[in-house]
């Protein structure tokens, strides 16, 4: 959201209700409704409202899902903030398994790839740790490599049966 001042984050509340509204009010600030109604929704969005009064701004969000919990943030340079809502792991798997243009949720199945590149980065870091490591002492490196190592055999026994 694009403000025409600098608005301390202290100034700004965000909470949901049990009704599915999101709401965010900004004290010390006036809104232009019209400007605000032309902004187009995101798909997660049903509708939105916006309640100016005097001392603050009060939007509403009627949201498809619930979130489990939001930030706000602002860049500290100009008057930009921003609000972050954030669903639930389980919904965005789901969301992504019903959504195949979206990708593929990582199975252990399709995560053989990853599990080669750890064996190849622990073996990288044991090797470099052992090059370079000082005659009777261990360098933090070697022990990753080991630890990468240890766990990806560990792991890789695991989950292949």
């Amino acid at each position: 959201m694009y403000l025409d001042k600098k608005i301390s984050k202290k100034n700004i509340v965000a909470w949901q209700s049990n009704s599915g509204w999101f709401y965010l009010t900004i004290f010390n600030s006036t809104a232009d409704s019209s400007e605000l109604m032309r902004i187009d929704l995101p798909n997660g969005v049903k509708s939105f409202q916006i309640e100016p009064s005097l001392q603050s701004t009060n939007i509403g969000l009627r949201l498809n899902n619930p979130i489990s919990h939001h930030t706000i943030s602002d860049n500290g340079i100009n008057e930009i903030i921003t609000i972050s809502m954030h669903y639930p792991n389980l919904f965005l798997s789901e969301y992504i398994e019903n959504n195949p243009s979206l990708g593929t949720v990582i199975t252990p199945k399709v995560s053989a790839s990853y599990k080669d590149w750890m064996y190849i980065s622990g073996f990288i870091f044991t090797l470099n740790g052992l090059l370079s490591q000082s005659q009777n002492k261990t360098n933090r490196q070697t022990i990753t490599g080991l630890v990468l190592l240890i766990s990806t055999f560990i792991a890789d026994k695991l989950f292949n049966n």
